[in-house]
C-alpha cells in the first residue's frame, strides 16, 4: 500500500459572460476556501485508496462491448459535433432501474502520456481549467484533497477526492453535484500485451468536507459509479483505442427521455478529445530549443517552395527547417511542464499532422469499428476491448485483485468511511414543499365550505 500524500487545491475559476454563474440559491465559481482542508486518518486513506483501486479495475471491466455485465447497444453512429463517436446505451440485469448506463467509443491521436498529461486536474486550478475545454457544462468543480500523486516509479498513477457541479438542461430540472474518488493507473492487457491507461470516477459520502448543497447552491447530489475513461494502445503507432463509460444515477425525478439526453450528450464529450489534440500537437520541452538547429541567416532558400528567403525566415519547431512566412504558420502546442504556447510550425509537419488526424477519423467510423473484415484484428479487438485479464500498477504488490478482477465488479456505491454515516437520500431528491394542500385544492375546498355556509 502506498503512502497516502496530501496535496494542496489550489485557487481559479471557471469563466462565463457575466463573471459568476447562480444557482438557484448560491453563485458559482466557489470561494477557493469554500471546502474546508481535509484531515485524514491513515484508516480513512487507506479506504478510500482500497476503493479508488477496485473502480478502476470496474470501470476497464465494465468497459467490455460483450460477455461483459453490461449489455450495450448501439444507438448513435455520429453527430455535427462529434463525427466518428459511437455512442451505446447499456442494461445491466438486476440494476436499479433508477441507474442510467451510456458509452462511447472512439479512437484518438495521442499517446497514454499525452492523454495522462491532459487529465492531471490535481489542484482546483487545473481542474477548472481542464473543465473549460472538456467539460463546459460544468458549473463548477474542485479538487478535494490528494491522496496519492505521481511519482517517477509510478508517474502515470494518481488518486484523489473530487467535486463537480454539473448544469442542467432545462430549467424544470435542478442541477446536479457529485463527490466522487478520482483515480488513475496504467494497466496491461496481459492476453495482448497492449498499454492502457484508465481514468475513473466513483462516488462516495463525505459530508465533513463536502456536505449536500441542496440548501445553500439548489443543487441534488447524483451518485457517479465505475464510470470513467479505457484508453488502449491500438495495432497503429501512436494511436488509441477508447471507451468513455458512464453509470449515473441523477437521484430525484428526472423523465427518463431528460435522462438520456443528458447522459448521451456528457458520453459525446469524448470528441472534444479528439479536437483538442487535433488542434494542440502535444511537444515535448526539448522543442523549445533550436541550438542544434540551422541557424536561420545560413538559410538561402525555404524548405518547402524552394524560393530564395531574403526576409522573415522562419525555423519550424519540429523539424527545424528553415522557411519562408507562406509556407510556415503558428500553431498552439501543449508542452509538457510548460503549458500552452504558440509555434511556428511548418506546412508540411502541420499536413503530416493533420493527414494523420483525418487517417485516424476515417478508420473511427461505426461500420468499419464493428464490420469492417479487412481490419479484422482491429474489429476484434474492439468487439470485446478490455478483457478482465489486467495488471494495474497501483495493484502490483496486491495479488488479490490481481488473481480475482471478479471481486472489482462487486457493487461499492456511495460508499461511506469508516466512522462515519452516510447522508439518507431525501437530500438527492428535489424538496417538495409542506406548507399546505395545492392551491387548486385550497381553493375548492374554499368554494365548499363557503356554499355550506350560505
Amino acid at each position: 500500500m502506498r503512502a497516502a500524500s496530501q496535496g494542496t487545491t489550489g485557487g481559479g475559476s471557471i469563466s462565463s459572460s457575466s463573471g459568476s454563474v447562480s444557482g438557484s440559491s448560491g453563485k458559482f465559481p466557489l470561494p477557493a476556501d469554500y471546502f474546508p482542508a481535509p484531515h485524514l486518518s491513515a484508516n480513512e486513506a487507506d479506504f478510500f485508496n482500497s476503493v479508488a483501486r477496485k473502480s478502476c479495475t470496474k470501470v476497464i471491466y465494465y468497459a467490455r462491448r460483450t460477455n461483459g455485465p453490461v449489455t450495450w447497444i448501439p444507438i448513435s453512429n455520429s453527430s455535427s459535433t462529434s463525427p466518428h463517436v459511437q455512442v451505446f446505451s447499456g442494461k445491466k440485469p438486476g440494476e436499479s432501474s433508477t441507474v442510467a448506463y451510456f458509452c462511447a467509443v472512439t479512437q484518438l491521436q495521442a499517446s497514454l502520456d499525452d492523454v495522462a498529461r491532459v487529465f492531471r486536474t490535481e489542484t482546483t486550478a487545473k481542474y477548472r481549467e481542464h473543465a473549460k475545454t472538456f467539460a463546459p457544462d460544468y458549473l463548477d468543480c474542485a479538487s478535494l484533497t490528494n491522496l496519492v500523486l505521481p511519482t517517477e516509479t509510478t508517474p502515470l498513477h494518481y488518486i484523489g477526492v473530487k467535486w463537480a457541479a454539473v448544469e442542467s438542461p432545462t430549467i424544470f430540472i435542478k442541477p446536479r453535484d457529485f463527490c466522487f474518488l478520482e483515480c488513475q493507473d496504467e494497466f496491461v492487457d496481459r492476453r495482448t500485451g497492449r498499454r492502457g491507461w484508465v481514468h475513473s470516477m466513483h462516488s462516495v459520502s463525505w459530508g465533513q468536507v463536502c456536505p449536500p448543497m441542496d440548501k445553500s447552491h439548489g443543487l441534488v447530489r447524483g451518485s457517479i459509479y465505475r464510470s470513467g475513461y479505457v484508453f488502449i494502445e491500438s495495432d497503429r503507432p501512436n494511436c488509441l483505442e477508447v471507451v468513455h463509460v458512464l453509470q449515473v444515477d441523477m437521484k430525484g425525478s428526472v423523465p427518463s427521455w431528460v435522462m438520456s439526453s443528458i447522459m448521451k450528450r456528457r458520453v459525446m464529450e469524448v470528441g472534444r478529445l479528439q479536437h483538442y489534440f487535433r488542434r494542440v500537437k502535444p511537444f515535448s520541452p526539448s522543442m523549445l530549443a533550436l541550438t542544434d538547429k540551422p541557424k536561420k541567416s545560413y538559410a538561402l532558400h525555404c524548405h518547402a517552395c524552394r524560393t530564395p528567403v531574403f526576409s522573415q525566415r522562419h525555423h519550424c519547431r519540429t523539424c527545424g527547417h528553415v522557411t519562408c512566412k507562406k509556407c510556415s504558420a503558428d500553431v498552439v502546442v501543449d508542452v509538457a511542464d510548460v503549458g500552452r504556447t504558440n509555434m511556428r510550425v511548418c506546412v508540411e509537419c502541420t499536413s503530416q499532422t493533420r493527414d494523420s488526424a483525418q487517417h485516424v477519423e476515417a478508420s473511427a467510423t461505426a461500420d468499419e469499428f464493428w464490420d469492417d473484415e479487412p481490419r479484422a484484428h482491429r474489429a476484434a479487438l474492439m468487439a470485446n476491448p478490455f478483457r478482465p485479464s489486467v495488471s494495474l500498477s497501483c495493484d502490483a504488490a496486491d495479488s488479490a485483485l490481481m488473481s480475482d478482477v471478479a471481486d472489482a465488479s462487486a457493487e461499492v456505491h456511495d460508499e461511506a468511511m469508516p466512522g462515519t454515516t452516510k447522508f439518507p437520500d431525501h437530500y438527492m431528491r428535489p424538496s417538495v414543499s409542506r406548507r399546505g394542500p395545492p392551491l387548486l385544492l385550497a381553493i375548492v375546498l374554499y368554494l365548499k365550505v363557503g356554499h355550506l355556509c350560505w
